[in-house]
Formats: structure tokens, C-alpha cells, sequence
């Protein structure tokens, strides 16, 4: 057997990738031994920031090697295949859930709507990465009312202006029709399309179950 077929399983990767990130792990460790967790420290370096990107990748890849073996048991590979299988069957979904909702960002960022709590909810984070996950969480059904803080000082500030306030009210209820047809198309339809995925792929792994214990 050569390199290509022997890579060719996922589980192969994952142990070379395992041995490759444990050898300099080791390697750091000699050198570092300070850096070993991640502490309270006041400043970060390029060697700290090793340490945190190799534990948390080890951690999930010795994770990925435990559901192999868990596939020892009939009931828990029939699980892990269940699970994998589901995984692979909704990647076009999420392509396609995830451009709507970054199609979604934009017309709430374009017509100014804004998150008033955004500095307390999503510190350290630019408005456009809080108005991504803002509307994410309208997809998977946290659903605030949006905000329109803009428009609405505009109207106040110039209320006596007819064409100010005609195109601040127009701008709120686009706001509202956006908020709506966000629930609507995500929040409705495509997550029940998603059960239906799932429910096939169910179907297709517990199909094959008997021929898998095998």
C-alpha cells in the first residue's frame, strides 16, 4: 500500500495529523515548558498562541479518534454512522442557509438597521460580524425585534421635514418586512426542509444497519 492509498481514510489523516501536532507539542514543551495551558497572563506571543491553537486542536482530534473506536459497539457505530452521515448529507443546505443569511446581513446592514445591545453582546466584534450573528440567531429561532435606531432619530431630529420622515417610516417597515421574510424563509421553511434531510439520511443509514454490524 502507498502514501496516496493509505490517506485516502480519514482515520489515517487524523492519526498523521495527530503525530505531526504531538511531536511539536513535545518539541514546544521542552523549550516552553511555561506555555503549557493558557494562563492569565498579561501579554500574548507567538508561542502562546501555539499552545492554544495545539491544545484545541488536540482535544478535537483525539475526540474524532474516540468515535472510531466507538464504532467497536454495534449501537454506537450505528450512531456514529447516523451522525457522519447526516453531517455529509446537509453540506449543500448549510451553503445554502448560510448565503441567505449573509444575503440577509447585508439588506439589514444596507437599510441601518443596528443591534442598540451590540457593544454588550458581541464585545470586541466589528458591526458587521454582530449583524451576521444577530441574524443568525433569527434563523435558528432567537427571535428579537429588530431595532431601527437610525431612522428613528432621524425622524425625531427633523420631524417637521414631510420627506425626512416619509423615508425614515419607509426604511422601519422595510426593516420589518425584512425581519419577517427572514423568519419566514429560514426560520419556516428551510429548517423544516432540514428535518426532512435528516429524516432521509435516518432512513438511508438504518437501511444499511444490518449490512454495517457486519
Amino acid at each position: 500500500m502507498g502514501w496516496s492509498e493509505y490517506l485516502d481514510e480519514f482515520d489515517n489523516k487524523n492519526d498523521m495529523f495527530q503525530f505531526v501536532l504531538y511531536t511539536a507539542y513535545a518539541v514546544m514543551r521542552v523549550f516552553y515548558p511555561q506555555n503549557l495551558l493558557p494562563q492569565n497572563r498579561g501579554y500574548v506571543d507567538s508561542v502562546y498562541g501555539f499552545f492554544l491553537f495545539a491544545n484545541c486542536t488536540l482535544c478535537v482530534s483525539v475526540a474524532l479518534k474516540l468515535f472510531k473506536y466507538f464504532k467497536i459497539d454495534a449501537d454506537f457505530g450505528l450512531l456514529v454512522q447516523l451522525v457522519s452521515s447526516a453531517c455529509r448529507d446537509v453540506v449543500n443546505f448549510t451553503t445554502f442557509m448560510f448565503i441567505w443569511i449573509i444575503v440577509l446581513s447585508l439588506l439589514y446592514r444596507i437599510l441601518g438597521s443596528n443591534n442598540s445591545n451590540q457593544a454588550d453582546n458581541f464585545p470586541q466584534l466589528d458591526n458587521v460580524t454582530a449583524t451576521f450573528i444577530t441574524t443568525f440567531e433569527y434563523s435558528i429561532g432567537n427571535i428579537n425585534p429588530p431595532t431601527y435606531g437610525l431612522w428613528a432619530t432621524k425622524m425625531q431630529a427633523n420631524e417637521h421635514d414631510k420627506i425626512n420622515v416619509i423615508v425614515c417610516q419607509i426604511s422601519i417597515y422595510l426593516i420589518w418586512l425584512l425581519w419577517f421574510g427572514n423568519q419566514f424563509l429560514i426560520l419556516i421553511i428551510l429548517l423544516n426542509f432540514l428535518i426532512a434531510v435528516l429524516g432521509k439520511s435516518q432512513s438511508d443509514v438504518m437501511d444499511g444497519a444490518l449490512m454495517f454490524k457486519y
